[in-house]
């Protein structure tokens, strides 16, 4: 189920809501979610990845279509306008998953940034997941920037453990991992 909304307007004053994340519309009626949109390219490719996969293409879709859809709308000339999602159900989730895994668990501050609030707040392009590209002098051993590398910062007792630091970003899951070796050692 998508998490949020975002609200998009053309140049010439259309708007179009586009929702953010899975779709289980998409996962079970696979091209049928660009066609009512209007989204021809990717209405027809969706039939003939399906075509040929068996239906198997739809769930793939499910993950990535309403963001090729978004990625779309905004190369046609469509600006946001509002992001509205339930970012307080997102934090009882993580904190319910969190729970199963640590006991007497209490997050002391939980903060969940939209793309467009990352772009603002760091003045990343396009909110991106990386926290910046992943250049040849932000790699490895020197990521996110030589002085801050290892999980640990100048700052003492701070540790970094989001996509910024090494291997980068992604579901992993290893930054944190990472970042816990390298507190535990103290």
């Amino acid at each position: 189920m998508a998490f949020a909304t975002i609200k998009l307007k053309s140049k010439n004053g259309a708007i179009k809501e586009a929702p953010v994340g899975f779709s289980w519309t998409t996962f079970f009626v696979s091209a049928f979610v660009p066609l009512f949109r209007g989204d021809w390219t990717w209405a027809l490719i969706m039939l003939i990845a399906s075509f040929i996969t068996f239906g198997l293409a739809g769930i793939l879709f499910a993950f990535i279509y309403n963001r090729l859809y978004i990625e779309g709308l905004l190369k046609q000339g469509y600006a946001v306008i509002s992001y509205w999602g339930d970012k307080k159900e997102i934090e009882s989730n993580i904190q319910l998953i969190l729970n199963n895994f640590i006991d007497n668990n209490e997050l002391i501050k939980f903060e969940i940034d939209t793309p467009n609030e990352m772009e603002k707040k760091y003045n990343t392009s396009g909110g991106h997941w990386h926290h910046g590209d992943m250049e040849i002098d932000q790699l490895l051993m020197i990521r996110p920037f030589y002085g801050s590398a290892q999980y640990e910062t100048p700052i003492n007792g701070l540790y970094i453990c989001g996509a910024g630091t090494h291997p980068g970003g992604g579901i992993t899951g290893i930054n944190a991992i990472n970042a816990s070796k390298q507190l535990l050692k103290k």
